[in-house]
């Protein structure tokens, strides 16, 4: 058994490439700090305090994100939160006394701060529309359920899951937003019984949801997920016999991520399973 080696590439190369290209930016957000502070000095005594404070947070939550390796976003946030308040302060304190008016200060910090944000997270315009995500595969398999019905993925990431979750309308057959455990028990990370433990779990949760249909990542260059599930889990066994396998659906990862990091042509297979009547 192995897991495919893109798989790797997007969970382990992509993130800690991005963290490589965000904390450049990270660094040049706790310069520019720096130099509000000591450069242009601001006025006030208690605000060049607070952009100290500002400065110190952006370099341990940079500092952080660096260290996580992982690159997400929202890992960012707390780096950003301390770079826009810091550079917010200095700014207003500067420009209020040139421009003699704290209104017109405030204006222009407010200009300045969003040439700032489009400089450090430019605005990207290729993300898929709400029409376009209620068209992806993923959502016309979970809308295949019928009303009132679940739906049940095993893919490369959650997010693919979660969108086709919000924009069909119907709930992921699952306790995990995708089977995350699976790189690690493959690995020989897990204790004795962990295999049968999570399959079990997996097993559960489909004895409970009961998914109209089910779409199963495959193909010869990924894990084949539900030979491991049938070895471990008698119940999975048991769960499968209510299902027919029908033919496979292909889809592109890209459709879900234009605009982003993966935003290139990457054909999966899906083995679709429809529950019998």
């Amino acid at each position: 058994m192995q897991l495919l080696s893109r798989v790797y590439f997007v969970k382990l190369y992509i993130p800690v490439q991005r963290s490589l290209i965000v904390g450049k930016k990270l660094v040049y957000g706790v310069i520019l700090l720096a130099f509000l502070k000591w450069g242009l000095k601001p006025v006030n005594e208690n605000i060049r305090r607070a952009v100290n404070g500002c400065i110190v947070g952006a370099m341990l939550s940079g500092l952080l994100f660096l260290m996580q390796g992982k690159g997400n976003y929202y890992h960012e946030i707390p780096f950003l939160f301390f770079y826009f308040s810091g550079a917010a302060l200095a700014l207003h304190d500067i420009l209020r006394s040139p421009l003699r008016s704290s209104g017109a200060g405030l204006f222009a910090t407010f200009v300045l701060l969003v040439a700032f944000s489009c400089l450090h997270a430019p605005v990207l315009f290729g993300f898929p529309t709400h029409a376009d995500y209620r068209k992806l595969v993923l959502t016309q398999v979970a809308d295949e359920a019928g009303p009132g019905k679940t739906f049940f993925v095993v893919g490369e990431g959650m997010e693919m899951i979660h969108q086709a979750a919000i924009y069909s309308g119907h709930v992921h057959a699952s306790r995990f937003p995708d089977l995350w455990f699976l790189t690690g028990l493959l690995s020989g990370w897990g204790k004795e019984g962990d295999n049968a433990r999570y399959a079990d779990y997996v097993a559960a949760d489909i004895h409970r949801y009961k998914p109209a249909v089910m779409a199963i990542l495959h193909g010869r260059d990924y894990f084949d997920v539900v030979p491991w599930l049938t070895m471990y889990s008698p119940a999975f066994r048991e769960e499968m016999t209510h299902y027919i396998k029908l033919g496979p659906r292909v889809d592109n990862r890209r459709s879900y991520f234009r605009g982003a990091t993966l935003d290139y042509d990457h054909f999966v297979t899906y083995d679709i399973y429809k529950r019998a009547p």
